[in-house]
């Protein structure tokens, strides 16, 4: 039988897809790309279940705490929430002086991921007690962990501003709002001065690259 070139070239098309396919671990593994200037994405975490999940918690405001929420944390300096009773809240309040809680307080925080990184929601609204620049010890930090493999960008965590919608990087009006990275435990922990229904994400600063993930 004589066999055309047209069809001895989509045979061996064929053929060859079927062999990239075969030599693959998982048909359904991940497969990062890299296209152009493209940083592909490794996923270091064991499971994504423990970016959707919630956690109910009763703060006591009377002893500093480190709260954990999966892999991720809250650390609380005794007495440093202020009183939501008493306290006023909303932009242009995080700085002014406040009476700190002194009674116990349920909060709820929800985790999900935005654009691949790690993204938490809190209520109820709440801000915190006013700590100098110079007093770390008294800030309230918030750590999360990414699902990704920080890869020495610069990463912030930014706030999602309610009436806009809009993602701000509060350190840039606030140094002291800076993020910083723990390569250890994979996490991007920054000073946060409030938190309620809207959410923290991690995420890189715009540095003009864009980053792609697919699947076989």
């Amino acid at each position: 039988m004589i066999v055309s070139t047209k069809v001895r070239l989509r045979l061996a098309g064929v053929l060859l897809a079927l062999g990239v396919a075969a030599c693959s671990d998982s048909p359904m593994a991940p497969h990062a790309t890299t296209t152009g200037s493209r940083r592909a994405l490794k996923l270091v975490a064991p499971s994504l279940a423990a970016y959707y999940s919630n956690f109910s918690f009763t703060l006591d405001p009377q002893s500093p705490h480190v709260l954990s929420f999966g892999p991720h944390k809250v650390y609380f300096p005794a007495y440093s929430v202020c009183d939501p009773a008493t306290s006023s809240y909303g932009e242009g309040t995080w700085d002014q002086p406040c009476e700190a809680l002194q009674t116990p307080l349920a909060i709820t925080a929800t985790f999900t991921l935005e654009d691949n990184h790690a993204r938490i929601d809190f209520q109820p609204a709440l801000r915190f007690v006013p700590a100098a620049a110079s007093d770390t010890s008294h800030w309230v930090t918030l750590t999360l962990s990414e699902p990704y493999q920080l890869d020495g960008a610069e990463y912030s965590i930014d706030w999602l501003r309610p009436t806009t919608g809009e993602w701000v990087d509060e350190s840039l009006e606030d140094p002291t709002m800076k993020a910083w990275t723990n390569p250890v435990t994979n996490s991007v922990t920054r000073r946060i001065k409030h938190f309620s229904g809207y959410n923290v994400t991690a995420g890189f600063v715009d540095d003009g690259v864009d980053i792609e993930t697919s699947w076989w």
